[in-house]
């Protein structure tokens, strides 16, 4: 099955020696706006059901500059300040899939260590992934998280 995750961040004032500043993005201030009837506090974990279809456009586009490296054995060292950290939760569902593939067909590969350098303004508001990113750790996909 085919899925898309999307992450956005949106920041209200006030900010610090600045008067009250509302800053949107075009993207994220559209899907802001029509997403208000189903969006929940933070911290709230319910289910929330839309009352209403909304369909997003999504156009992909290939880089082949920003890929997982081929060989497993190859480290990887990803830096993912914020939401920067959104393509490298990919890569890691792909290495946890690698390295199932490899235990379920018998292979004994040596796979590189997997560097995560990581940053949040409020660790507790703004850990985006973090219940995934703690799993990748103890699962040992992710050998560092830092």
């Amino acid at each position: 099955e085919f899925s898309v995750e999307v992450v956005i961040a949106l920041i209200y004032g006030p900010f610090e020696g600045l008067e009250t500043l509302s800053r949107h993005g075009i993207c994220t201030g559209w899907l802001d706006r029509i997403t208000q009837s189903f969006q929940r506090p933070f911290g709230d974990e319910s289910a929330v059901e839309p009352d209403v279809n909304i369909k997003v456009p999504i156009y992909f586009r290939v880089n082949n500059r920003f890929k997982f490296p081929e060989a497993v054995k190859v480290p990887i060292v990803m830096v993912g300040p914020g939401t920067g950290v959104a393509p490298f939760i990919g890569f890691l569902d792909h290495r946890r899939q690698q390295r199932l593939a490899a235990k379920m067909t018998g292979m004994r590969l040596r796979f590189g260590e997997t560097w995560l350098f990581f940053g949040c303004r409020h660790k507790e508001r703004d850990f985006l992934y973090r219940d995934d990113l703690e799993g990748f750790v103890s699962d040992g996909i992710l050998s560092q998280l830092c």
